[in-house]
């Protein structure tokens, strides 16, 4: 039985792997290594690593995937927790001034 602490060293070994698999195949002009076959764990490691870390297609192609598998939040999910709590607030205010008004 494998632990988390494995698990998590196993992911980032592998990210190590397909960083260096994915300079080389920059530096010899062909195309970046594939994604699909990284665990979840794995493509986030790589997503971590800054944008010069990476070749810009091995780092397109993990973002990709990273979307397809819906590891990334998308637009939505981001903000809809800030518009759900600016309707409280404004909700919230129009009470407290009907209240104090009326």
């Amino acid at each position: 039985m494998a632990s988390t602490t494995d698990a998590v060293v196993e992911a980032s070994v592998k990210a190590l792997e397909f960083r260096e698999a994915a300079w080389k195949a920059a530096m010899r002009g062909r195309r970046c290594p594939d994604v699909t076959g990284l665990s979840d764990p794995a493509l986030l490691s790589i997503l971590h690593y800054g944008e010069s870390d990476l070749p810009p297609a091995a780092s397109e192609a993990a973002q990709a995937e990273a979307r397809h598998r819906g590891l990334l939040a998308s637009v939505v999910d981001r903000w809809m927790p800030w518009a759900v709590m600016g309707g409280l607030v404004g909700s919230g205010l129009a009470i407290a001034v009907e209240l104090l008004v009326g």
